[in-house]
């Protein structure tokens, strides 16, 4: 009997020093503890994948459409992404890396390709490679997390277009990016978030983007509850 009381008497011990509550009060009972989970990371790294419509314009694929009697137009891509961060509180950090291709831009007058030697290309089509390193604030409220974004990076293109010089039709492009980004999140579980991204490049405003994002949170809601 003597050995159970002191074993209870001892768990009751290890309990208060683990919710590291002390006494503030003469009165006995009366003690102040530390906020359940206290003990957690501030840090709440996340991963997100999604994926991303583009639409920009180029200024070395408009010259050389020019030049070759077209008529440029801004070119589409559609991108995977897949972005990776830390959240601290409202604030958060992270890099987002962007793979994808290329569609529709820049069409010929007709003419430009009579001197082709080879039959060229029907379409313009291509590869994109996208980084940006970005750092958001947002406000939660319920379920719903709305926020803003500026990220700095870069994207580098290769094209193949019917109009470009025989053999290859081809031309590189790379464009610094200093992008303005509106966000919204929904909570779908405590470490699952849906979302949408608005993105328009402040280096030349008709450079925009619309994308999709699903994220995954190591700390439930990433520590802001």
């Amino acid at each position: 009997m003597r050995f159970a009381l002191a074993l209870l008497a001892a768990s009751a011990g290890v309990a208060e020093a683990g919710h590291s509550c002390h006494e503030i009060s003469p009165v006995m009972g009366y003690s102040e503890c530390r906020r359940f989970a206290s003990w957690s990371s501030p840090f709440g790294p996340f991963t997100e994948l999604g994926a991303q419509y583009l639409r920009f314009d180029t200024d070395s694929i408009a010259a050389a459409m020019r030049a070759a009697g077209a008529s440029p137009t801004p070119v589409r891509g559609l991108v995977g992404s897949w972005r990776s961060g830390v959240a601290i509180s409202w604030f958060y950090v992270g890099d987002e890396l962007a793979l994808g291709g290329l569609g529709g831009g820049p069409t010929s007058s007709g003419s430009a390709l009579a001197p082709f030697a080879v039959a060229p290309p029907t379409d313009t089509s291509g590869f994109i490679v996208q980084d940006l390193v970005f750092a958001g604030a947002r406000a939660i409220q319920g379920p719903i997390a709305l926020g803003g974004e500026l990220g700095v990076g870069f994207r580098m293109s290769i094209y193949s277009s019917p109009v470009l010089a025989a053999p290859s039709y081809n031309a590189f492009d790379a464009s610094f990016l200093f992008a303005a980004r509106a966000k919204v999140d929904v909570w779908a579980t405590t470490w699952l978030t849906v979302g949408a991204i608005a993105t328009v490049n402040l280096v030349d405003p008709k450079d925009v983007g619309l994308g999709i994002v699903v994220g995954f949170h190591v700390q439930p809601y990433d520590g802001t509850r």
